[in-house]
């Protein structure tokens, strides 16, 4: 199978994911309608200031990804436990051996 040249003057950007695989870059992962009124101070008086003063060439996409590139780590690490349902960590937690051997313990005493 051959590969589709890249068009002219523009090389495709390989990057890699969290589990290290790579994928083609610049696809969009998904789209955001966010509600002006419970954005941040900061991004509301932006948004502001480039209506009050018609500025047409502000890439709005960009500013954003700008944004969530430089939110604390704790944000997403915490997000993520938050959205995890108790049933994921519970099975994921019986992958390790210890643990399976805790929770079977704890059956069988407690268990009738």
């Amino acid at each position: 199978m051959t590969e589709t040249p890249p068009k002219r003057g523009r090389r495709p950007r390989i990057e890699k994911d969290i589990f290290g695989d790579e994928y083609l870059a610049g696809r969009r992962v998904f789209s955001l309608t966010l509600d002006e009124s419970r954005l941040p101070e900061g991004a509301r008086q932006l948004l502001c200031a480039i209506s009050t003063m018609n500025v047409d060439d502000v890439n709005l996409v960009q500013v954003f990804s700008d944004a969530i590139k430089v939110v604390e780590p704790d944000f997403w690490s915490n997000k993520i436990d938050d959205l995890t349902p108790f049933e994921w960590k519970l099975f994921m937690a019986l992958d390790d051996p210890t643990f399976r051997e805790q929770v079977k313990a704890l059956l069988e005493t407690h268990v009738p």
